[in-house]
């Protein structure tokens, strides 16, 4: 059986193995004139979840799909988390986000995948999609787990460094908080 610990330990050689830096991400994100993130699956879960935090810190945020969703522009960031990097949606939605000249950052679990061709930022984790065969240290991990937890925790990061950045506090987010619950 594994421990929390152990878990936490994996994810944490995981996340120090990506190839941009906290501060590249941060620096991507903060320069966007509007972002917008795709995901599909759980990737999505994930996507939505750093959605809501950039709306607390005041960023214009939209999830790509949804019906308030608007036309991406140059200035604007996509955000695409794909585990495989060859989720086809994903993939259509980069082209479409280039060609109108937004900015694409990918959030993806190794090299070589079909996305990385549109992507101005690309950001590694080096391990492997839910569509390899398992690895010894990401067994414990199922399908894509190991690159979703890895993923959340790298954009939660951003989040606290956005803040600073910023010059906010928890007050300001609070008011940003939803009172419809």
């Amino acid at each position: 059986m594994n421990s929390v610990n152990n878990l936490i330990y994996l994810l944490e050689k995981k996340i120090e193995s990506a190839n941009i830096s906290t501060k590249e991400l941060v620096d991507t994100i903060y320069s966007a004139d509007r972002v917008f993130i795709a995901g599909v699956g759980r990737s999505g879960l994930v996507g939505k979840l750093f959605a809501m935090r950039l709306m607390h810190i005041g960023k214009e945020v939209y999830i790509v799909g949804e019906v308030n969703t608007p036309r991406i522009e140059r200035g604007d960031l996509l955000i695409a988390i794909t585990g495989s990097g060859s989720t086809s949606t994903i993939i259509h939605n980069a082209k479409i986000a280039k060609s109108a000249g937004a900015n694409v950052l990918v959030l993806t679990a190794k090299s070589g995948s079909m996305v990385e061709r549109y992507s101005d930022k690309l950001l590694i984790f080096n391990m492997k999609s839910k569509y390899e065969t398992k690895k010894l240290d990401e067994s414990i991990f199922p399908l894509g787990s190991a690159f979703e937890l890895s993923a959340l925790l790298t954009l939660e990061t951003s989040i606290a460094n956005l803040i600073e950045k910023i010059g906010i506090n928890e007050k300001f987010l609070m008011e940003r908080h939803t009172n419809l619950e």
